[in-house]
């Protein structure tokens, strides 16, 4: 089921009138496929044209969450509209470190400017890309969502990276003192699918 695909400005008014708070507490009644896509390398998509302007995406990204469908939404009070999300939702383009060791800090900027510090609750995870059969870097974040690392920001990352006292072997990083491997992770999580429906 489609949307009848808005105006840009109006789908713009309504969701402006979203609060900022999190989007996974609200619940509006799905309402079909809308004709927005973020492609693999993060740019937003409306009606097969580029959203450019990053006020804009930052205004869609923050009513975004992904279902434990796999699938992506936008979600305001009033609606809840699927659209197509080619890998990862979000790209992670800065990485800024503060402190060392145990007491290291890690903090990635988004492309939508959203700053996520790597904790227990956003994790630095390697998966596998479905499509392309290769270790897939990246940092969750809120409302079951994740910024892809950008190449220059994973190497960047593994410049940080050492050795388990345990295991010399498994390399990773110290953040908000956990601990985070940056071996690949094969759990079953990872594998969910990561693209919405076509």
């Amino acid at each position: 089921m489609n949307v009848e695909t808005p105006p840009l400005s109006n789908l713009i008014a309504g969701v402006a009138a979203t609060p900022s708070n999190n989007s996974s507490t609200r619940d509006p009644a799905f309402c079909g496929d809308l004709d927005m896509r973020i492609t693999r390398d993060g740019v937003w998509h409306y009606q097969g044209s580029p959203i450019r302007r990053l006020p804009l995406v930052k205004l869609f990204a923050n009513v975004l969450r992904r279902e434990d469908d796999g699938q992506y939404y936008l979600v305001t009070p009033r609606e809840k509209m699927r659209i197509q999300v080619e890998l990862l939702a979000f790209q992670a383009v800065e990485l800024r470190a503060r402190g060392a060791g145990r007491s290291q800090v890690l903090e990635f900027r988004t492309n939508a400017d959203e700053v996520i510090t790597v904790d227990t609750g956003h994790r630095i995870v390697v998966g596998t890309d479905p499509e392309r059969d290769r270790p897939l870097p990246m940092v969750t974040m809120r409302d079951g969502l994740s910024a892809l690392l950008t190449r220059p920001v994973y190497y960047q990352l593994v410049d940080l990276a050492v050795g388990t006292t345990d295991n010399d072997a498994d390399v990773g990083v110290w953040s908000s003192g956990v601990w985070f491997s940056l071996a690949e992770d094969a759990s079953d999580e990872l594998r969910r699918p990561t693209a919405s429906r076509s």
